[in-house]
């Protein structure tokens, strides 16, 4: 899990950024997702309906049983 993390469909969530090219989004981590085959799952819940500091994550997932879990679960999605 990367905390601060941007969801990509929804603008709502705040994330972190460390300067040119170092934004933690779905572009920064693509090389490794593709590398280990990872699945990444986005909290499903919109923005809007959440309180406090509205901070996005991700999840990255490569066992085929973590997969079934995490997509069985209703506060995450796949993009």
């Amino acid at each position: 899990m990367i905390d601060d993390f941007s969801v990509p469909f929804d603008d709502g969530y705040s994330y972190d950024g460390y300067g040119d090219g170092k934004v933690l989004a779905p572009a920064y981590i693509e090389p490794a997702v593709r590398s280990f085959q990872l699945r990444a799952f986005y909290p499903s819940t919109p923005s809007a309906k959440e309180t406090g500091a509205r901070r996005g994550c991700v999840v990255l997932v490569r066992e085929a049983s973590l997969i079934q879990i995490m997509e069985s679960l209703p506060l995450l999605r796949a993009p």
